[in-house]
């Protein structure tokens, strides 16, 4: 019979909190004596410090909020999943992919392929260069994903997940053949090219969003089911 654990204890989940308090105090403290950025930078909101309205950037914080929604959704139901043999694919799957849309939300949110890690190069290769690396690493990954599970995503509504990769697909083709305004070939007016370009990554993400929630969601009302046969027995 299955067994999932109902809940931690009182004294564990005691000592769980206090270590997250330890390494959020640490973090703050951190940042108090780190003498490279001021404090006040980091620990205010962006909005503030820039002094411009909360609707600035507010499709891509969509996009970012979705990518964190997905991979919370998915690291949760993996834990749930593995703990029932049969859905020991299911809980990598989930795993995987999970951990994919945690890097995604981190690349949007702190522009890591765009900015942090051309910068950190910039000695080394060429903004063009540098700007590519963590694309193809997450197409990799990606890839591999893909191959790894493909049995296991055929058990599922894949239609969705290759419709999300097909909107993220196509947001990077009109990235590159649309040049940004910058003096260049420009056939559209300001403004338009992020309009689609960031359309189609935002449909991407709603998609991929709605695909691993509804797998997720279909998986463990199975393990549910599957746990009151066993009860039942």
């Amino acid at each position: 019979m299955l067994k999932i654990p109902q809940s931690f204890s009182s004294r564990k989940a005691s000592f769980i909190l206090a270590g997250i308090y330890l390494l959020v105090i640490a973090l703050i403290v951190l940042i108090w004596l780190q003498p490279l950025i001021s404090p006040e930078i980091l620990l205010r909101d962006v909005f503030t410090l820039a002094d411009v309205p909360p609707y600035y950037g507010l499709l891509s914080n969509c996009g970012v909020f979705l990518w964190c929604i997905t991979a919370s959704v998915n690291l949760f139901s993996a834990v749930i999943l593995s703990y029932a043999k049969r859905e020991r694919e299911f809980s990598l799957l989930l795993l995987f992919f999970g951990l994919i849309s945690l890097i995604l939300m981190l690349d949007d949110g702190l522009l890591l392929h765009e900015s942090v890690v051309p910068k950190i190069l910039e000695n080394i290769l060429s903004y063009d260069t540098a700007e590519t690396l963590l694309p193809l690493a997450y197409g990799s990954a990606m890839i591999y994903s893909l191959l790894r599970f493909h049995k296991t995503i055929r058990n599922t509504d894949y239609k969705f997940l290759f419709l999300a990769l097909l909107f993220l697909f196509s947001s990077l083709v009109v990235d590159h053949l649309i040049p940004l305004p910058d003096g260049r070939k420009y056939w559209l007016r300001d403004g338009e090219n992020f309009l689609i370009e960031d359309g189609l990554k935002l449909l991407g993400i709603v998609t991929w969003a709605f695909y691993f929630i509804q797998t997720s969601f279909s998986r463990i009302v199975s393990l549910t089911g599957h746990m009151k046969a066993d009860s039942l027995k």
